[in-house]
């Protein structure tokens, strides 16, 4: 019983496999894979749920703009590092331009 336990807990007890990055991760510049290696280990992740709140938008929508980008981790669910969500942030804002109301 404690084998079925430890092996459903735990997995089988193979040799670890080290799967090898997807080519869109090595299409990354060497400082932006850096940092979300960074990013990963340090714990600043976020997963869709976290990046619909923080953008106010459906669950549908943040899923389709992050699974386009380069860097997501894709372990499981998703996970988004900082650093890709906030390159996602500054491009989709690059266009968008703040008038100041002027009174008169």
């Amino acid at each position: 019983m404690r084998k079925k336990i430890k092996q459903f807990v735990f997995g089988p007890e193979q040799p670890t496999q080290i799967v090898p990055p997807s080519p869109s991760y090595q299409r990354l510049s060497p400082d932006l894979q850096r940092e979300i290696i960074e990013d990963a280990a340090a714990g600043r992740v976020y997963t869709i749920k976290e990046i619909q709140a923080l953008m106010r938008c459906s669950y549908a929508t943040a899923r389709e703009r992050v699974m386009k980008e380069p860097g997501v981790i894709l372990y499981g669910d998703p996970r988004i590092p900082h650093c890709v969500f906030r390159n996602m942030i500054i491009r989709y804002t690059r266009g968008a331009r703040l008038n100041p109301v002027v009174a008169s």
